[in-house]
């Protein structure tokens, strides 16, 4: 690696499955390319994902960015640093879509993504440094149910996760423990994850977890947690491909164009909610299957 002082401005996305994807990346760079201890200029005020940076203070020096300063260009940072990546925006970046995110954080650090066996895609970063406490509040045994996601397109509308969860009841036995409050009977609500760590002990402490949130997708795959993973707009091989034990599911929204990161107006939410209505009933087949894996 010709470069000895790296900047990455903007960090790895806001976001916090983003944000473990792509230490993960910088965590695999410095072990197979000596790529240097960056500066990431991130902005601050971010809860959890701020919690995940602090944890890699090892492979990165944070430089956290006020929401009042002026922007800071690449050029800015040109004098203080041999080498400038601008992770700005990446999301955007139309060689983003259409690939593995991991490849792509990889691409951006000049790492031979070929060379990198899957194993290494598994962000055991995180498992190395998080302290995930099993949550003293929920039964010893559940299976973690997570409708909500952080993009609203993206999440399950309340009738559709309500008879997902009826289904859950039907084909396995373990208590389920629900992120989003549910008047149905027997579903323990999760109380609210203030930092990374209680984030990670209740994931690290399922038996199983259903998602449709890829940040918990990721979470998940950190401790070999098996894991469903519902998709609906983006191809699960951009995100899941290196997760052995995750199973993907992918129902397209045939009204919205692939890989949409976020809603144009009410018009797409309808689209999404229509599209979970239409694939309701397939949900009993597929947690029939997916229980019968892991016994």
């Amino acid at each position: 690696m010709p470069y000895r002082r790296v900047a990455i401005l903007g960090g790895f996305g806001l976001s916090l499955g983003d944000g473990v994807i792509g230490l993960q990346a910088l965590s695999v760079a410095q072990s197979v390319c000596h790529f240097p201890k960056p500066c990431l200029f991130r902005w601050q005020g971010l809860g959890i994902v701020d919690g995940v940076y602090q944890l890699a203070s090892d492979l990165a020096d944070i430089q956290a960015l006020e929401p009042d300063w002026p922007p800071i260009e690449a050029h800015d940072l040109k004098n203080n640093f041999d080498q400038v990546i601008d992770m700005r925006d990446f999301a955007l970046n139309p060689g983003f879509r259409g690939v593995s995110m991991i490849d792509f954080f990889l691409d951006k650090l000049r790492v031979d993504k070929e060379r990198v066996p899957s194993a290494m895609k598994q962000n055991d970063w995180l498992a190395r440094r998080a302290n995930p406490i099993r949550p003293t509040n929920l039964p010893l045994d559940y299976v973690l149910f997570c409708p909500d996601s952080s993009m609203h397109l993206r999440s399950i509308p309340d009738k559709v996760a309500n008879k997902m969860i009826l289904y859950l009841q039907e084909f396995q036995t373990h208590q389920i423990v629900s992120q989003r409050k549910h008047s149905l009977p027997n579903v323990t609500i999760a109380e609210r994850c203030h930092s990374i760590n209680d984030l990670c002990g209740l994931i690290r402490h399922a038996k199983a977890v259903i998602s449709t949130d890829t940040a918990i997708v990721h979470l998940a795959a950190a401790w070999s947690v098996p894991c469903l993973a519902l998709f609906t707009t983006h191809n699960p091989e951009w995100r899941v491909r290196d997760y052995p034990f995750c199973t993907a599911i992918y129902w397209p929204i045939s009204k919205l164009p692939t890989a949409l990161e976020f809603s144009r107006g009410p018009d797409d939410i309808e689209a999404a909610e229509q599209n979970w209505a239409t694939r309701a009933p397939l949900m009993s087949k597929v947690f029939a299957d997916f229980f019968v894996k892991l016994q």
